[in-house]
């Protein structure tokens, strides 16, 4: 099992450099992630969650998914959704609303190397969204405003207290 990082870890506010090599220890790294990810009930996880210093995160939700190396958003739609609610494992049991664009396009590599582009609206949009802001070093809750962005902040002061105890 990989260990998973959580809020606190300055792993997550690292972004990582580029995947250059294209190969089976990439592809087994990959795998170990979507183990991980299925393990957890996620829909998408970042390999800065999990310690690991490249530009890739894996995802699958309603039947679809796959694994993006070296991700942009491209074609990011000014729409928004409706701020809904949004989770992530690296602070488990901490949910707030964030404001998603509607649609985006995400251009990246497979674990082969092999580019691609693939249009997503809703859901996944949002998935892609948050892995790439991981990758970024931005956590979901850094995009909560207002009186959301208190509530969390509570949340968080919880967290942490919860975290200290446990270790």
């Amino acid at each position: 099992m990989i260990r998973l990082e959580l809020y606190g870890s300055p792993v997550l506010r690292t972004p990582p450099p580029d995947v250059k090599t294209f190969d089976g220890p990439l592809r087994a790294q990959l795998k170990r992630m979507r183990k991980q990810m299925r393990l957890y009930d996620g829909v998408g996880l970042a390999s800065t969650q999990v310690g690991w210093f490249r530009r890739a995160f894996v995802w699958a939700y309603q039947g679809q998914g796959g694994e993006a190396c070296n991700p942009q958003l491209i074609d990011i739609s000014e729409e928004l959704d409706q701020g809904e609610p949004e989770g992530c494992l690296s602070i488990p049991g901490l949910r707030a609303s964030v404001f998603r664009a509607r649609a985006v396009t995400l251009k990246a590599q497979r674990a082969d190397g092999e580019p691609f582009e693939m249009r997503a609206e809703g859901f996944v949009a949002r998935i892609f969204q948050h892995e790439v802001d991981h990758l970024d070093g931005t956590l979901f809750i850094d995009r909560t405003r207002g009186l959301e962005r208190a509530r969390v902040n509570e949340g968080l002061r919880d967290f942490e207290i919860s975290r200290t105890v446990r270790a």
